[in-house]
């Protein structure tokens, strides 16, 4: 006999220890959200937790493409205004050689003009660098 309890009831005793002990730590860790024992034990919160896992994975991924598309965006405006400021200057080329009391080596001038803006147009649009590429 343990201390005034014959063996049957001594087994018993820790038996239900034990038991209260699990269901206690089973309970702690529910309410700190960590794993109980095993998937078997709790399948509803394993399903959600792998849910939640594709979830944040799915975030990630929208949060990667509209990191790109905001590069894209801000590649595009960064052109768009070295381009317009380009467009600008040629026009003002184009609208003096309309001039009819132009000679031809003004002509030609301006031809030389235009042709180095083309060039400086397709330099800055095939540099362009961005941090991102698929």
């Amino acid at each position: 006999m343990i201390g005034g309890l014959s063996p049957s009831l001594a087994l018993a005793q820790r038996t239900v220890d034990s038991a209260t002990a699990r269901v206690a730590k089973i309970s702690s860790q529910m309410a700190t959200g960590k794993e109980v024992a095993s998937v078997k034990d709790d399948g509803a919160r394993w399903a959600i937790a792998n849910h939640l896992a594709g979830a944040a994975k799915a975030r990630e991924v929208i949060k990667d493409s509209v990191s790109f598309a905001q590069t894209a965006v801000q590649t595009g405006e960064a052109i768009g205004g070295v381009g317009l400021d380009l467009m600008i200057q040629m026009r003002d080329i184009a609208l003096q050689a309309t001039n009819p009391s132009l000679s031809a080596q003004n002509r030609s001038i301006l031809q030389t003009q235009m042709t180095a803006l083309w060039t400086s147009f397709d330099q800055q649009v095939t540099s362009v660098q961005t941090p991102h590429t698929r």
